[in-house]
């Protein structure tokens, strides 16, 4: 089923992960040996509108029966029968996509690969693989004007000089009675703008594919509005990509990630990247000017308690700590994984992360943080 859902993905329809749940819970509420009942629920699960039931019924086709014709000719594999997905346990195929398990990458029709979880990076960084987005223009437009304005924030310090908005009188007077006499010597203050440091993780791993677009352009927005900004990767492993996002061009900076990254769509393990981090950065970078941000579902495969040791440090020793998940915005959504369990309790802030309005949200949040 999960199978099935990444190969509907990589042909324009976007399943998300809670309709994948949602279809493996009903199906043990049919009889899945009836094939238009069991095409019916898919495709209630997996289509929003008329639009896309015409190439769902294609792709079903072509993913589902193309196995059965194949086994009618008798070039099924040894010990597989009927299509993918069909001989596997519902309940199983929950378990490994609750608790973090992920798929290779999209798999061809009749590949019977099978899904499993694994501590170590996956090398899926080969020469003929390439990081498939395409550039949404207007969207990226909308990111720039909303984080617009945390290019001018500033600080409530003041600092003084020939030059500024407004007069400060005490600096006109102290500079006169040491000068003494005319002419009339004017000090202006003005704000200092605000130096604060952002450290942005971002969710590489296999469930994050289909909201990897839009967190990178509002990583690339966000950098050039706040150039004090780290940019860290994370799946099994934790990949520093503050250089990546330098580039003046979204287009250009994408087109570097394949070369940094090398754990792309795998597992996650939150507290040890956590770990690498504390470890190596944070003694520079965990200051109280630092406002710690995870971009994240929450699905660990790690050990949660070096994940609640991990945020009780980053907590303690960072201004705030914001946490956007794009699951919070999904219908019926609870943060039952246990990743997202171990890490509330150090959150300040845990927010939605599906649409511009959610990332206006966000934008409010950050203003008010450093300018309160």
């Amino acid at each position: 089923m999960v199978r099935f859902a990444r190969f509907l993905r990589v042909n324009d329809i976007p399943v998300n992960l809670s309709s994948v749940l949602d279809a493996i819970k009903s199906l043990s509420l049919v009889d899945v040996s009836k094939l238009d009942l069991f095409k019916s629920l898919l495709r209630c699960n997996f289509t929003t509108g008329k639009g896309e039931m015409a190439l769902f019924d294609v792709l079903f086709e072509k993913f589902w029966l193309s196995h059965a014709s194949d086994a009618s000719r008798g070039e099924t594999d040894p010990g597989t029968s009927g299509p993918p997905g069909c001989g596997e346990d519902a309940s199983g195929v929950a378990a490994q996509l609750i608790q973090g398990g992920v798929v290779d990458d999209e798999p061809g029709v009749g590949q019977a690969d099978s899904l499993r979880y694994s501590p170590w990076a996956l090398e899926r960084k080969k020469p003929s693989q390439k990081i498939r987005f395409e550039e949404s223009a207007a969207l990226y437009r909308s990111m720039v004007r909303l984080l617009n304005r945390l290019t001018k924030l500033e600080s409530r310090r003041l600092s003084y000089g020939l030059r500024g908005r407004s007069i400060s009188l005490r600096g006109v007077l102290r500079k006169n009675i040491q000068l003494g006499g005319e002419p009339v010597h004017l000090i202006f203050k003005r704000r200092k703008p605000a130096k604060w440091r952002i450290v942005f993780f971002c969710d590489v791993s296999g469930s994050m594919d289909l909201y990897a677009l839009m967190a990178f352009q509002f990583i690339h927005v966000l950098k050039k509005a706040i150039p004090r900004t780290e940019i860290f990767f994370f799946s099994t492993d934790l990949t520093r990509v503050t250089s990546v996002f330098r580039a003046e061009n979204f287009s250009t900076a994408l087109k570097k990630i394949p070369d940094l990254v090398t754990d792309w769509g795998g597992g996650t393990r939150i507290g040890h990247c956590l770990q690498v981090f504390n470890d190596n950065f944070g003694h520079r970078w965990l200051t109280g000017k630092t406002i710690i941000m995870f971009y994240s579902d929450g699905w660990d495969r790690g050990e949660t308690d070096l994940l609640q040791q991990q945020m009780a440090l980053v907590k303690r020793k960072a201004y705030k700590v914001l946490w956007l998940n794009p699951l919070l915005g999904t219908q019926d959504y609870q943060p039952i994984c246990r990743g997202i369990r171990a890490a509330l309790p150090y959150t300040d802030y845990f927010l939605p992360a599906t649409s511009l309005y959610d990332f206006r949200q966000t934008e409010k949040i950050l203003t008010r943080i450093i300018r309160p």
